[in-house]
C-alpha cells in the first residue's frame, strides 16, 4: 500500500508492478489494526475489474 486516497480507498502497488485502487474489506476492517501506507497487504482483485480490489489481509 503506497498510497491513501479520498472515501476510504488506497492505492496498492502489486508484487508484478501493477497499480490497483482497493478499499479495506469490511470483515478485515473489524478484525484487524488500521493499515497506513508502507504496508504489506493481500488484496483479493476484481472478476470484472482487474485495477479495482479489496484489502482482505495484512502482511506483518
Amino acid at each position: 500500500m503506497f498510497e491513501l486516497l479520498s472515501g476510504g480507498l488506497v492505492k496498492v502497488r502489486l508484487e508484478s508492478g501493477e497499480e490497483v485502487t482497493a478499499h479495506v474489506a469490511e470483515e478485515f476492517r473489524r478484525t484487524s489494526v488500521p493499515v497506513k501506507p508502507g504496508d504489506r497487504v493481500v488484496v483479493r482483485r476484481g472478476a470484472f475489474d482487474p485495477k479495482r480490489g479489496s484489502i482482505v489481509g495484512a502482511v506483518r
